[in-house]
Formats: C-alpha cells, sequence, structure tokens
C-alpha cells in the first residue's frame, strides 16, 4: 500500500481530459446558441410580465404568488381568491401555432396539481378549441391561447399593447 501512495494522489490530483472536454463542449454550445435561446427565453420573460402584471390588476381581494411549489411542481404563478386557487403556467412558442405533442406533454405535468387547484396554461399562440377541450377533459387543465390574452387584457390597453409587440407573428382579426 505505501509503494502505491504516490500512485494514488497523481490519480486523484489528475485531470480528467474527457470530463474537461465534455464540460468545454457544452459551454461551446451555449455560448454560440445563446442569440436564440436567450431572445426565445426573453420573450418567456416578458409575457411572464404581462401576466403578472394582468393578475396583480385582478388581486383585488386577492393575492398573487410567483413560482409556487406544488405537489413536485413549480408553476409561475398562483392566484388565491377566496377559497380558489388558479395556478398559471406560462409559455411562448415561436410562430403562432405550437405542436399538439407540446401541448399536450405540459398539461400532463401540470395535471398532478388539479387536486389543489386549477391549472391553467398560458400559451402566445393560436391552439384549437378541440384541443382546448381534449386537454380540459384528458388532463382537467384549461388553456388560455393568444385569443383569450388579446379578449383579457382588453381591459388594460398596455398590458395588451405590449402583448402584440412582443409576438413573432402577425395577429389578424
Amino acid at each position: 500500500d505505501t509503494n502505491r501512495q504516490w500512485l494514488y494522489k497523481k490519480l486523484m490530483y489528475a485531470d480528467n481530459v474527457l470530463v474537461i472536454k465534455q464540460i468545454a463542449g457544452m459551454i461551446n454550445y451555449l455560448l454560440t446558441d445563446s442569440p436564440w435561446r436567450s431572445q426565445q427565453a426573453e420573450r418567456r420573460m416578458r409575457l411572464e410580465g404581462l401576466v403578472g402584471r394582468y393578475l396583480a390588476n385582478l388581486s383585488d381581494g386577492g393575492a398573487v404568488e410567483r413560482e409556487p411549489h406544488v405537489k413536485d411542481y413549480t408553476a409561475d404563478f398562483a392566484f388565491r381568491r377566496d377559497n380558489q386557487i388558479l395556478y398559471f403556467e406560462v409559455k411562448n412558442y415561436n410562430g403562432s401555432s405550437v405542436l399538439t405533442s407540446k401541448v399536450k406533454e405540459v398539461c400532463k405535468r401540470l395535471s398532478p396539481i388539479k387536486t389543489d387547484g386549477l391549472p391553467i396554461l398560458v400559451l402566445a399562440n393560436e391552439i384549437s378549441d378541440p384541443l382546448k377541450v381534449q386537454c380540459w377533459e384528458q388532463f382537467g387543465v384549461s388553456i388560455w391561447d393568444v385569443g383569450n390574452l388579446l379578449w383579457l387584457f382588453d381591459k388594460f390597453p398596455d398590458i395588451k399593447n405590449e402583448l402584440i409587440a412582443s409576438l413573432d407573428y402577425t395577429i389578424e382579426g
């Protein structure tokens, strides 16, 4: 054992070249891909801010909580009023439409929190009415899409105008 002690020390303090290579590759990927990722993250955060402002404007007698933990999930907002709790998950995908599979995947993740309150998926995209009904019936999740947001934000023109300006597609009607 004492003859190998020097070997154990060398191994313990040696750089693992493969691990360093993997870390460097991940950092490089994030740095080179960041303009697109940061732009998408910025749009999502902007939408979260708009939804948060909308809820704060409605919170007369209620409470808005940011990033509440529910079961094993962290929602973006919880809105408590009287005996009802609404949990909001805010998403903003590129373009006007979203793949049905993505919407269902998020609804499935939100589904377990329906025992504590009503989960609401907020999307800055267009979602078909049949998909909204299907997500409600299958997962117990209500969906607010861009059409719903424009209608809801109508009482608050500044929020509505910011929403329209933040979209990466044009809206009609």
